[in-house]
């Protein structure tokens, strides 16, 4: 089975990170549980062009560099890709390529047969979806209530991890949600 992973709040935390910079940075004092949606300056206010700003700032920093695996993530990729085929498949942009294969290859080392950089910042071009139907992902794993809305088809199953961004999210029963990456282990055992 070809496996499409999701890197940001999937394998590593990245909001934790983002919150801890935006604290230190802008003297506030945000929580991981007050981030009820995906657009940040929903959370932190201003205005969309100031939020992606601050995002871009964020991944010149160490904040954005020393990012930990999610519990239990480096565990369950060694698992998993015994029977079968993982790639990554991020919205993160094409200016964060070689950041993004470096804390691959630190921290899931053999694991990740390859790594789709979607762009967020650019839909002009293909969508998840579009890369997750080119290869024939058989399963992607998302945070993002969007992108797993965008990547279930009759062919392709979607587990998405809980986040205090999605789960007040009404989404189908074909979407399975999951807590830990033990759940995901079971779910594909």
């Amino acid at each position: 089975m070809l496996i499409g992973i999701d890197i940001d709040d999937v394998l590593l935390h990245f909001t934790p990170a983002l919150i801890e910079y935006h604290n230190h940075t802008y003297k506030t004092s945000l929580t991981y549980d007050q981030f009820k949606s995906p657009n940040f300056w929903e959370v932190w206010g201003g205005t969309k062009q100031e939020s992606r700003k601050k995002v871009d700032d964020f991944f010149k920093t160490t904040y954005f560099r020393k990012m930990q695996p999610i519990v239990g993530a480096k565990e369950a990729l060694f698992e998993l890709r015994k029977k079968h085929n993982l790639v990554n498949i991020t919205a993160r942009p094409n200016y964060l390529e070689t950041e993004t294969r470096e804390a691959i290859n630190k921290y899931f080392p053999d694991s990740i047969q390859k790594i789709y950089l979607r762009d967020y910042y650019d839909f002009r071009k293909y969508s998840k979806r579009d890369i997750c139907d080119s290869i024939g992902v058989d399963l992607m794993i998302e945070d993002s209530p969007y992108y797993a809305l965008e990547c279930l088809s009759p062919n392709r199953d979607v587990i998405l991890f809980n986040r205090p961004w999605n789960i007040e999210v009404d989404l189908p029963k074909e979407i399975e949600r999951i807590n830990t990456w033990d759940e995901v282990l079971k779910i594909i055992k």
